[in-house]
């Protein structure tokens, strides 16, 4: 199933390759320390492209965590991620060097957010680029990697993501399960968000028709994971056979949804189309058993 990361990373298509070995370095780092490894979970989009081969373009590296925001010195999880860049970059002999730019915390003023996260951006540049290397030195960099650290969440079932096949490490990513409850919660979640979230029904879409198998025993999985993940997140009234027919979950979902068709590789499938196939598929989850 999927492409391994130096597939990914080595894709003459993708007309992206600093990017993608930016990514592998960050990945790379991640996975030379234990406690970044133990709680950082990987998801989203990127997951998608380098595991699951989705065409859709996406500049963020999603994780989560079970872990509380409160328990994280930031000054001292910025140095030691900074002090893992390098070793990775030297480890991968890269001619990429990757340094942190900035951490923020999310949402800005509610530091007693119940789900609170980390927007951390990682500058890059090539080592032989004096001038580059002076402005990600300066924390400066205009070529950047985003990464969207969630606290306090349900990451459910998770797999191993080779991120270095030479030397064997390996990351937490969500497993298929884990990907498709979370996309449909996020789906039924935008309005308690406030959000639009056009990228989750065709990520959602392209997961169902290519890698879900659609068994029983699957959607019993799916639909227990689901619950799980919906906890505190105000979307219970959702939750049932015919969450995905209401009108704002659908409004939401449809809203720019045809900007997607710049931001991926392929044709873009129609919006009724993949929204029809995303609704069945949540309608076939086996409700009765909730």
């Amino acid at each position: 199933m999927g492409q391994s990361i130096d597939e990914w990373v080595d894709d003459p298509s993708s007309g992206e390759n600093e990017f993608r070995r930016a990514v592998r370095i960050i990945l790379k780092a991640i996975s030379l320390d234990e406690e970044l490894s133990e709680n950082m979970v990987m998801k989203g989009g990127i997951l998608l492209g380098i595991k699951y081969k989705s065409g859709r373009y996406t500049t963020d590296i999603d994780f989560s965590t079970s872990e509380k925001l409160g328990s994280l010195n930031i000054e001292e999880f910025e140095e030691n991620l900074n002090e893992r860049l390098l070793e990775a970059q030297v480890s991968l002999v890269e001619e990429i060097r990757c340094i942190v730019q900035s951490i923020k915390i999310q949402p800005k003023k509610r530091p007693d957010a119940t789900f609170p996260s980390l927007k951390i951006s990682i500058g890059y540049a090539k080592k032989t680029d004096a001038s580059k290397i002076r402005r990600l030195e300066s924390l400066q960099s205009p070529q950047k990697v985003s990464i969207d650290y969630s606290f306090n969440e349900v990451t459910g079932e998770t797999e191993d993501l080779e991120v270095d096949k030479e030397d064997g490490e390996k990351i937490k990513a969500y497993a298929l399960i884990s990907l498709i409850a979370e996309k449909i919660r996020s789906i039924l979640q935008q309005a308690a968000r406030n959000r639009n979230r056009r990228q989750d029904i065709y990520d959602l879409h392209h997961l169902l028709r290519s890698y879900a198998d659609h068994s029983h025993e699957e959607k019993i999985l799916v639909l227990e994971t689901l619950i799980q993940k919906s906890s505190g997140k105000e979307i219970d009234h959702l939750l049932n056979q015919n969450g995905l027919d209401d009108q704002d979950v659908m409004d939401r979902s449809a809203r720019d949804y045809p900007l997607l068709a710049d931001e991926i590789e392929g044709d873009l499938p129609g919006f009724s189309i993949a929204y029809e196939f995303v609704r069945d598929y949540y309608k076939s989850l086996p409700w009765e058993m909730a």
